[in-house]
């Protein structure tokens, strides 16, 4: 597994071994306990990848803004649209490309793939100021006009479509597993070579589906961002445009190796996994840090020593060199006969909250679709109870706790679901599955690029 250096310490409670300063992102591990006896026994770890803060240089995006132009989406809401797209516009670069693409009852590309030249930049504006909303709400086929235009010149690794819509799909295919099993095939087809795209959704108001939205997003290597208000339009594109333009890495794979006499039980995380050892974490921006919880299982063992339980190997793309990168550590562990004195990492207690907050939300929102909504609430009572009891001072705990109150304040009903609380759920299982945030101001994950982008829209 490649050079390896003398063991060191990371935490104060986990020893790492690699060389990592060739390495653009850093990886690192901790275990929950800095020592366990002799017996055999589980043991929970983790590990954890950060990347560096923003560097002048960036790499160029293709983007193409989908856009429901359907009766209900007229007056302010497209306004603002129109309004946030010309912010946009203003902060691409010459490299970066743009297209628009419109559904209502049939789609439309308003702007195939363009530069963004000072005179293509004028002339898309032109184009867009002429927006107007009509009937119908043709969704997907939208979705799939949008995957497809965006295939046509692409030349850049950083690759999206934003889909902003107010409703639920009424024409042509409506089914959510349907929908995305289309915007599957067409990335696919489209994008032979290299079908890294990320479809962003954004959902405005009470009446779309945050379940389809949702859904749509997060198979497809992207992030749904949940509208209430039209003053929130600009927070939410600010977040994600602070995103796309701060891509660190790209195609991050992290592989899980148990050394002799350990076993893998679980990883808990909601990203892609692809075999028993092996995660697909996608992307990760500037000043991001991501944690991929496991449970193993540990033999007994025969004598007392620093136990090696797991070697973590993180390969990724580097977008600014365009080269394939990786970086390794291994975890050990100090075996003992007498564990009675350790000491608990609160860093991982603190993660493997946030993963059962994840898995409590995702079973809430099951029990809530069914129309139970007191099973619901229970759920998500008992993880903020846990989450209350385990609270040691940090800005964390009050904040899952506080969304997760805000969230069952805002479903006491079926209809009051329906409206609210599905879509607040669906916003905080995606910031808390992935630790990436939805509002570049008010989240725990948001970055220096997304505040500063939501910075600049404010004085547009």
């Amino acid at each position: 597994m490649g050079n390896q250096s003398s063991a060191i310490t990371a935490k104060p409670n986990s020893v790492v071994i690699g060389d990592e300063t060739s390495s653009v992102l850093k990886l690192s591990a901790q275990t929950e306990y800095n020592q366990m006896n002799l017996d055999s026994q589980e043991l929970y770890l983790m590990a954890s990848i950060d990347a560096p803060s923003m560097k002048v240089e960036r790499a160029p995006i293709d983007i193409t803004c989908v856009i429901d132009i359907s009766g209900s989406m007229s007056g302010s809401k497209l306004l603002l649209v129109i309004k946030t797209l010309k912010f946009m516009i203003d902060q691409f670069s010459s490299e970066d490309k743009l297209s628009i693409v419109t559904f209502n009852h049939e789609t439309e590309v308003v702007a195939n793939p363009t530069v963004m030249t000072s005179a293509n930049k004028e002339s898309i504006k032109n184009r867009i100021d002429r927006l107007f909303a009509t009937n119908g709400t043709n969704l997907c086929e939208g979705l799939l006009k949008g995957i497809s235009t965006l295939s046509k010149t692409t030349t850049s690794d950083i690759k999206s479509v934003l889909l902003f819509t107010d409703g639920e799909a009424t024409d042509g295919i409506t089914d959510t597993d349907k929908i995305v099993s289309a915007a599957k095939k067409a990335i696919k087809k489209s994008f032979k070579k290299n079908n890294t795209v990320n479809v962003f959704t954004f959902g405005f108001g009470e009446d779309h589906s945050g379940t389809v939205l949702n859904t749509i997003a997060k198979e497809n290597n992207g992030q749904y961002y949940y509208i209430k208000g039209v003053d929130e339009i600009a927070s939410a594109f600010s977040d994600c445009l602070g995103g796309l333009l701060s891509v660190a890495a790209q195609n991050l794979k992290l592989m899980v190796e148990p050394c002799d006499g350990v076993s893998i039980k679980a990883i808990l995380t909601s990203y892609n996994k692809i075999s028993d050892n092996e995660v697909r974490i996608g992307d990760i921006y500037a000043e991001e840090h991501k944690d991929v919880v496991l449970e193993v299982v540990i033999d007994k063992a025969t004598e007392m020593s620093a136990q090696p339980i797991v070697d973590f190997s993180l390969s990724y793309y580097d977008v600014i060199s365009k080269q394939l990168s990786s970086t390794e550590v291994m975890v050990t562990i100090d075996r003992v006969k007498d564990a009675d004195c350790k000491q608990v990492n609160s860093e991982v207690v603190k993660q493997k909250l946030r993963v059962k907050t994840v898995e409590a939300l995702d079973q809430s929102r099951t029990c809530a679709d069914a129309g139970n909504i007191s099973e619901a609430l229970s759920i998500l009572e008992i993880a903020k109870k846990e989450l209350c009891a385990n609270n040691n001072g940090e800005e964390y705990y009050s904040n899952v706790t506080d969304k997760l109150q805000e969230t069952m304040n805002n479903m006491n009903t079926v209809e009051e679901y329906s409206s609210r609380g599905n879509k607040m759920m669906c916003t905080m299982w995606t910031e808390e599955s992935y630790q990436r945030s939805c509002d570049p101001v008010n989240s725990q994950y948001s970055t220096g690029e997304k505040r500063k982008a939501f910075g600049k829209f404010k004085i547009f």
